[in-house]
Formats: C-alpha cells, structure tokens, sequence
C-alpha cells in the first residue's frame, strides 16, 4: 500500500498540483453524475453474472446474495491486488454455509473471465489504436508472460507434487477448488458463455464511465470505443499485488497510455482519482450501512 501511495504522489508532484486542481475546478456535475449511474449499473451487472454460478446448486436468491457481494466489493478496493474480493465474497458466502471451497471455486471463475476479456479489451488497444507502435524491443511484454506460463505448465508435476508432499490439506484445498472450477465448464456451459457476456458489457459500462469522466473534464470529442479498450488495459496493472486495487500503477499506466490520444496528464491523473474517489463513496457507502444493520440484527 505504501509503494502505490508513494508513486501516486510522486506522479502528481510531478505531473503538477496546480493543473490538477485547474482541470477539477471546470468539471461538469452532470457528467459526473452519469458515470456514478453507470458504475452502479455495471457493479449491479457483474452481481448478476457472478450469482449465476452459484444459482445451481446453492439455495441463495440475488436479494441475499447482493449485500454480500457489495460488501466483499468494497472490501476489495482496498485490499491488494485484484483477489481482495475473490477471497471476501468466498470468506463472507462460508459464513452463510457454502463450502469455502465451493465458493473460492465460483469467485476464480468469474475472475478468470474477467481478466481474459479484459485481455482482449486491452489487445485492441495496444495493437489497434493510432499513436501506439509495437517495436522489437517491445515484445518482451507478450513474451514473458507467456514464457512464465510456460514453465509452470511444464513444471506442474513437480510443484503439485511438493505442495501434496510438504502442504497436505493446502493440496487437498487446492484440488477442491480446481475441480470446482473445472465443474461449472462441465455442467454449465450456458451460464459460462452468459457469464462472459455479462462481464463484456460489464467491462463496456465502466470503461463509459471513464468517458464520462473524461467529457466532464472537457474531453468529450474522443471516441467511446477507444477509451473503453484503454481503460481495460489500465485497469489489468491493478492485478498486481504492489498496492490495494492498484492505486498509483493505474494512474501512472492510465497518464501513459490515455496521453496517445492527445489527453493532458492532468486530466487523465484528475479524472482516475474522482472516479477512483467516486468508486470508494459508492461501494462503501451501502456496504456500511449493510454491516451496520448486521451489528444491529445481531445485537
């Protein structure tokens, strides 16, 4: 958390405080309040795609299942990383008797399909987009991602037999999970190709928020499909454990990238902090008033 932090000041010191503030000074509220309506939308969205695992077998309606899975939303932007709400969704739906297992298995699933259409999001962009050229000396980054899969395929024996060996119930925990996973492709093929679909126009909706966001700045001449695909392919620096939800990475990669389109810095690194701000009010907000009546029921 601090290295995000510390690299979120630097980029704004360096990037000069004064125009921040000029850029937020002009903002537009309306715009402002249009992007809130989509971020709620495509959370309520992504509710919906990731209840539709869990609708089979387990007895939970979307009304019970909501609270919990804003809660654990919440939790997770300001967790490291992106597994922040993988790991809340799957610790709070255990508390209401789902197999921890069972619900660490849906969670993954759901993330896996976000990350690989984010994926694709983000191709268009560093491939298809003007202002973006691919050198030699750049394709170490499609490269080593692919080598680093490579090599834990090629030695999976080997780890899984070290983790059986030396972690046991961990092993045991681990193949649970992956059989899990592995069950929903196999009996729900449907809820699969429902499920990406769902996550598309998921990743559609927030990627207009950040259009939004940038029209309320006085960017409003840029295509949506543009900032849809680059917003995509800042948002994948956010998976790296460094800081909670990525703060500070994913402003640095948003004022990279948002630049080839002729956006000033200042703009880029204003309108991710309203949004990132904007974000913060919107899941915490009912996530704390749902563990407030909680405390009260209990009570």
């Amino acid at each position: 958390m601090a290295f995000g932090i510390a690299l979120l000041v630097l980029l704004a010191w360096a990037i000069d405080p004064r125009q921040m503030l000029a850029s937020v000074a002009e903002v537009r509220i309306v715009y402002l309040v249009a992007a809130a309506g989509l971020v709620c939308v495509a959370t309520l969205i992504g509710a919906v795609g990731i209840h539709l695992f869990f609708e089979p077998e387990d007895e939970l309606s979307f009304r019970a299942f909501l609270p919990v899975f804003w809660l654990s939303w919440a939790i997770g932007l300001v967790l490291p990383g992106q597994v922040g709400d993988v790991a809340s969704l799957s610790a709070l739906l255990k508390r209401r008797g789902i197999d921890l297992a069972r619900a660490l298995a849906r969670s993954l699933t759901d993330k896996l399909i976000s990350f690989s259409l984010m994926l694709v999001f983000a191709g268009v962009a560093l491939i298809g987009l003007p202002g973006i050229s691919w050198s030699v000396n750049s394709w170490w980054l499609v490269a080593l991602p692919l080598a680093t899969l490579s090599l834990l395929y090629i030695g999976r024996k080997r780890l899984l037999a070290g983790l059986s060996q030396h972690y046991p119930r961990g092993f045991e925990f681990f193949v649970r999970t992956v059989d899990e996973s592995c069950s929903i492709g196999r009996r729900h093929p449907v809820r699969i190709i429902l499920n990406a679909v769902i996550t598309a126009l998921k990743i559609g909706l927030t990627g207009a928020s950040y259009w939004l966001i940038f029209a309320a700045l006085g960017y409003a001449d840029i295509a949506l499909w543009k900032v849809v695909c680059l917003a995509a392919a800042s948002s994948l620096v956010a998976y790296l454990p460094v800081s909670f939800n990525g703060i500070g990475t994913v402003e640095l990669a948003g004022v990279a990238l948002f630049g080839t389109l002729g956006v000033s810095a200042a703009a880029v690194f204003s309108g991710y902090m309203v949004l990132r701000a904007m974000v913060l009010l919107i899941a915490w907000v009912p996530a704390g008033l749902f563990l407030l009546l909680t405390r009260k029921q209990a009570g």
